[in-house]
């Protein structure tokens, strides 16, 4: 059976921010936005409650991106690459 190919998307840029896919390196940042109760509450999802959450998350992300079902895209500082 053939596997489907990863897709990528593009790298977006304005003077300020990058529109990029998110990578497992974020994950920390990511954990510090999904995991913060004030940011979530009108999230349709409950805070993170560990970083181990945002991995699993990552690999759903993956797992759609290369299965042509969805994007997720990172919005990063562009001056750190942190994703904001």
């Amino acid at each position: 059976m053939l596997r489907p190919r990863p897709r990528q998307i593009p790298v977006l840029e304005t003077p300020r921010l990058r529109l990029r896919s998110l990578e497992p390196a974020d994950s920390a940042a990511l954990f510090a936005i999904y995991g913060d109760p004030a940011v979530m509450q009108y999230a349709s999802d409950e805070p993170f409650p560990d970083e181990a959450t945002v991995t699993i998350m990552l690999h759903s992300v993956a797992d759609l991106l290369a299965a042509g079902e969805e994007v997720e895209w990172g919005i990063a500082d562009k001056t750190t690459d942190r994703v904001i």
